[in-house]
């Protein structure tokens, strides 16, 4: 009886409509689709360089090239079920991967051994690489490795026809477009992206995990000519002056330069090899009365809309920080310095001392940054409207969108995460 309802459930979550991508890049609400014979389909795909071989009494594909041989250990890529988000999909991992892995790796060490997910829908195909080293220390009983919507869309879009990524447990995955799988075991596809080792140099030279005071951003912005020293705002102009001397000092132009809404669309950052913009956040985690902050401010609507029309998506680069508030300092320090600042080099500045005070920023400290892409198949599911309120002059300001924070920690939107040991 009990085995018999295990079946019932069993069949059940398989039923259970959930995102599904198709080859024209739309999605579908509907059912996976099972695949009958894995075997098969690799051997088919992967022609003659493929045989089914027969190891520890399991009939297995072989990929073979020369003298190098990969074993392909092939479940296929489902949703998980109720309550799960319907872009979440996953492998299971039975208990002897695990044991098949270890045991080849100390009896054949002429083969390599890879976990390999296959997705199927509607004629698609798309292979999901689990870095086997991330789950192989992990417990492998009725477990799984996880893959996403978003994943499954990055291979299909990627010139390489792969796409690499870390997700938030730090497992390693690349998601590989069917017709250029064999390329992908052959070693002929770049695993590499530019933009992303692109950030690791930047954050590796960023002063994460160190206190940036007003008293010291402010004069630094001022001595290197950084035309906007003045705003009250600092810490997030201080997080794209760095940005814009890395990449003068690294000559990063013909693939990424700093723009600062100075083009068509309002946005800081413009990756031209690959043609589309980037816009950095400076984002606090936390509000003057020490409450965590639940949502973000992104840009505006109409350039957002467009962006993703006119490109196909578009980047928030997320520096987040734990914040000092001014006002919860010992009379202003921050505030007064600003504006003593601020005259002592401008004497046309006539605003109050305490002008700013209950929003100021005392000090900041950056401890993780994120990429989230915006694109056209997760743009409803990132974006809400933000209500920002009005100008000084009681008109209404342009709408704007919001992120909200919670994102952060969801791997169908987060491509790149960047988080420096403390």
């Amino acid at each position: 009886m009990f085995f018999v309802i295990l079946q019932r459930e069993k069949q059940e979550i398989m039923n259970q409509n959930s995102e599904q991508i198709r080859g024209d890049y739309s999605i579908d609400t509907a059912q996976d689709e099972p695949i009958r014979n894995l075997n098969k389909v690799i051997s088919e795909i992967l022609g003659r360089n493929c045989k089914i071989e027969k190891i520890y009494d399991k009939k297995i594909p072989v990929f073979i090239d020369g003298n190098n041989k990969i074993v392909l250990l092939v479940k296929a890529v489902t949703y998980l079920g109720n309550p799960h988000s319907i872009h979440k999909k996953r492998m299971q991992l039975p208990t002897w991967f695990k044991e098949f892995a270890s045991k080849v790796a100390k009896e054949k060490p002429e083969y390599d051994v890879k976990f390999i997910g296959v997705y199927h829908y509607n004629g698609l195909f798309i292979f999901v690489d689990f870095k086997k080293d991330t789950y192989i220390n992990k417990k492998m009983h009725n477990s799984s490795a996880h893959v996403y919507i978003n994943d499954l869309y990055q291979a299909l879009i990627s010139v390489s026809g792969t796409f690499t990524k870390q997700d938030a447990q730090g497992n390693t995955l690349t998601t590989i477009r069917a017709n250029q799988f064999k390329n992908y075991l052959l070693g002929k596809t770049s695993q590499k992206s530019e933009l992303f080792e692109l950030f690791t140099q930047f954050n590796t030279s960023f002063p994460f995990n160190s206190w940036i005071t007003a008293q010291q951003a402010i004069p630094e912005m001022f001595n290197n000519n950084w035309d906007k020293w003045k705003e009250t705002e600092w810490a997030g102009w201080y997080l794209e002056y760095l940005f814009n001397k890395f990449t003068e000092d690294n000559n990063t132009a013909p693939i990424m330069m700093y723009v600062g809404g100075k083009k068509d669309l309002n946005f800081d950052v413009w990756f031209d090899k690959n043609k589309f913009y980037g816009d950095l956040k400076s984002s606090s985690k936390n509000d003057k009365n020490g409450k965590q902050i639940s949502d973000a401010p992104a840009n505006d609507q109409t350039n957002v809309i467009n962006c993703i029309n006119q490109y196909g998506k578009l980047w928030f680069i997320i520096y987040e920080h734990d914040t000092v508030h001014d006002v919860n300092c010992t009379d202003y320090p921050a505030t007064r310095f600003r504006t003593k600042f601020i005259k002592s080099k401008d004497p046309k500045f006539t605003k109050d001392e305490l002008s700013y005070k209950d929003r100021m920023k005392n000090k900041v400290c950056y401890d993780r940054m994120s990429i989230i892409e915006v694109n056209r198949i997760n743009f409803s599911k990132i974006l809400t409207t933000f209500n920002q309120g009005h100008q000084q002059d009681m008109s209404k300001r342009n709408p704007k969108f919001k992120i909200t924070k919670s994102i952060l920690k969801d791997d169908n939107f987060v491509i790149f995460r960047y988080s420096p040991a403390k």
